[in-house]
């Protein structure tokens, strides 16, 4: 059965302009309402309890190494195999070279730009506590001030990845797209 290409079109259309309705509302609520919820710090004391049962176990120094291994590097390679998704997906989905994300891959102390790990988190289709965690591993988190952090928290709610169809929303929001500029993502090239 052929489907007409305006009638896809006039869907699409439609399917854009209600994400950019509950993104618009979305940003609102959320730019009045700035706090967010977050589990309590847990004292000292429950990190050293948890310390002293990982030394009574078997197997310390490897739970240890585990817990304790993850640099942003480590963090995206462990979100991009629970998530099955190949290098090539990933670069393809963020918009970046592939020899970008083969440097990002091969340094285990890789420091990327704030808007590389963005686009990192988009393309491996994380989910908001795991983009959080990616990003936390990068020295970075979605803010709720910034109304670019509330409309990629809102698609990532939402589990919309297109990085195509975010990018149309922001510029309907009149902020500024998400989008690879090798100056912008790489902070040092060589």
């Amino acid at each position: 059965m052929n489907t007409p290409i305006g009638f896809l079109r006039k869907r699409r259309q439609s399917q854009i302009a209600m994400w950019t309705e509950g993104a618009r509302i979305y940003l609102q609520f959320k730019l009045a309402h700035p706090t967010r919820s977050q589990a309590p710090v847990k004292p000292f004391m429950d990190l050293q309890n948890w310390m002293d049962n990982l030394r009574q176990s078997s197997g310390f120094g490897k739970k240890a190494r585990q817990t304790v291994r993850h640099s942003f590097t480590g963090q995206l390679m462990d979100f991009m195999r629970r998530h099955n998704r190949t290098p090539v997906m990933v670069a393809r989905a963020a918009g970046i070279p592939r020899a970008l994300l083969a440097a990002v891959l091969s340094d285990r102390h890789y420091q990327p730009t704030r808007k590389l790990a963005v686009l990192l988190a988009i393309a491996v289709h994380l989910h908001v506590s795991e983009a959080d965690t990616l990003l936390a591993h990068a020295g970075y988190a979605l803010s709720h001030q910034d109304p670019q952090d509330v409309v990629v928290e809102y698609f990532l709610r939402l589990h919309v990845y297109h990085l195509k169809h975010i990018n149309e929303v922001l510029t309907r929001l009149e902020l500024p797209p998400l989008d690879y500029k090798e100056d912008s993502v790489c902070p040092n090239p060589q």
